[in-house]
């Protein structure tokens, strides 16, 4: 049986496009008939504990063999050691305590007896404790140190703030047995370097790296190379440089998957290149082949990366599941919709401010807004400040996606940067057309003016003209037909079909996943 092994920095629920785009390929290759095995390079924690539940719930397949980097079998040191847990020391000096909570946990807070801030835990909805600040005694209002746990109470990292910037400088990682793996030195961009690692007794002498992925790539040599002749595929950046460079993994082939935009707008205005893809060469160490979600970013990578062509750089789409029996909206319900991350590159601030132009035209419409997101609470507080709250619904993260395509007459995607915009077609195959903003990768590829959605000008005056366009002369039907017509270019079977093809199957159509 042939093996692909799927590279990713972590695993969890929340799933954005490239999340859920890695999860549908491994029900893929699963379906075809490839062993398939899912190695999680990050140091995260309770690994196996998620994919249990991820595979519970039919989001991963059953099939899957979980590897976790930083896990009790593949860590270098084996024997346990004792880890101290320096939240202890503060709660003895405890006189008094502060507990609040909300459905999405608890915290507990400590004072000694002068009122000085001693520290808090933080524990899950489900009463499990995540985590353990301890404050400077001199400077009660200094962090010094936060203690990560994992969900049967182990310690699993401890990171070491810096008192200037309120940022984490060092850290220390643990193994399920108490073990030390790493320690390394944290940049102010989160960056680590200076890396050490522990070998298998303190007698022993430890391991400086020249790089975290260096250390990552140790650890991810025996796992890989014990799966002989395997394909290996990356769709993270800092996880592509591990089949570029010569790391001695055997294996077939490695193929590195590009999500995001490899450009970007610097301080100065220019339009430069991200400088990761310098670590990247064609045919050098294990990657074969680099995939995009888009055409036009193919051909652009073909100029930049090393070793790069139209032969071993190509796109292939994300795919939906077509329905070719649904039909398009025939009259408007008034609902609008944004569904995704919110953060500060998504623009979402920018369809709040052109839907509030546009009901001064059109009062009765709403504003659905699925999706959470380090912005959140300033989005909520600018819809005060708009008076649109009574029109705006903030609802969270949803895993039922298709509702609300179904609900909506249409969505926005309005990003600064897209790498495809997975959204968009998941739009199209419920008939919901969107109004976009110019993005030259993924809107402007997936979203024709006045056939499949409308395009804006990134202002909330365009926003608001184009949402009032949406209401006029039956566009909303028109668009809507447009949907369903066009989004058979990303269909599931042409997905399906493609990724088959890479790997050296014949597709079998007739099983779609």
């Amino acid at each position: 049986m042939a093996t692909v092994m799927q590279l990713m920095d972590s695993v969890g629920f929340n799933r954005g496009g490239l999340t859920k785009a890695i999860y549908d390929r491994l029900h893929l290759l699963s379906n075809s008939g490839f062993e398939v095995v899912l190695i999680v390079t990050g140091p995260q924690y309770d690994v196996l504990n998620i994919t249990d539940e991820l595979k519970r719930l039919g989001i991963i397949p059953e099939s899957t063999i979980i590897k976790a980097l930083f896990d009790e079998s593949f860590c270098q040191g084996t024997q346990t050691q004792k880890i101290v847990d320096y939240s202890e020391s503060f709660k003895k000096q405890c006189f008094y305590s502060l507990e609040y909570g909300s459905d999405k946990g608890k915290v507990i807070r400590y004072f000694n007896e002068y009122g000085a801030f001693l520290g808090l835990d933080s524990y899950s909805s489900q009463g499990v404790k995540r985590y353990s600040d301890i404050h400077r005694i001199e400077s009660p209002h200094e962090i010094c140190k936060r203690i990560h746990y994992d969900s049967k109470g182990r310690i699993r990292k401890i990171e070491y703030y810096d008192s200037r910037t309120w940022k984490p400088r060092f850290e220390t990682v643990y193994s399920l047995n108490g073990n030390l793996i790493y320690s390394c030195w944290i940049s102010e961009n989160g960056s680590r370097y200076r890396v050490v690692g522990f070998c298998k007794s303190q007698k022993e002498k430890a391991v400086q790296y020249s790089s975290f992925q260096d250390m990552q790539a140790t650890l991810l040599k025996p796992i890989v190379n014990s799966y002989p002749e395997c394909t290996v595929i990356s769709d993270e950046p800092n996880t592509v440089i591990f089949l570029s460079k010569d790391y001695g993994l055997n294996c077939r082939e490695g193929i590195g998957f590009i999500h995001t935009t490899h450009d970007y707008v610097n301080a100065s205005g220019e339009q430069v290149t991200k400088p990761w893809l310098a670590n990247y060469t064609l045919n050098q160490g294990v990657l074969s082949k680099i995939l995009t979600t888009n055409d036009q970013q193919a051909i652009e990578l073909r100029h930049i990366i090393a070793g790069a062509d139209e032969n071993n750089t190509f796109s292939v789409y994300h795919g939906v599941i077509t329905n070719d029996d649904l039909a398009p909206k025939q009259e408007a319900s008034g609902r609008l919709l944004y569904l995704g991350r919110l953060s500060s590159e998504k623009r979402v601030d920018l369809v709040l401010k052109g839907f509030a132009n546009a009901l001064n035209t059109l009062p009765h419409l709403s504003l659905d807004i699925v999706g959470d997101g380090p912005v959140r609470k300033e989005l909520e507080a600018l819809a005060d400040n708009l008076n649109i709250s009574n029109s705006v619904v903030f609802h969270g993260y949803t895993h039922d996606v298709n509702k609300w395509y179904r609900l909506a007459d249409c969505q926005f995607l309005v990003s600064k940067f897209e790498g495809f915009g997975l959204v968009l077609i998941e739009g199209l195959a419920n008939g919901c057309p969107a109004i976009v903003t110019p993005c030259k990768y993924g809107p402007d590829q997936v979203i024709i003016d006045n056939i499949n959605g409308l395009r804006a000008q990134a202002t909330s005056e365009g926003i608001s003209q184009a949402i009032i366009s949406l209401y006029t002369d039956a566009k909303l039907l028109k668009l809507s037909a447009g949907a369903l017509d066009t989004v058979g270019k990303y269909s599931k079977n042409r997905w399906q079909e493609k990724w088959l093809k890479i790997l050296g199957r014949v597709p079998n159509l007739e099983k779609q996943v």
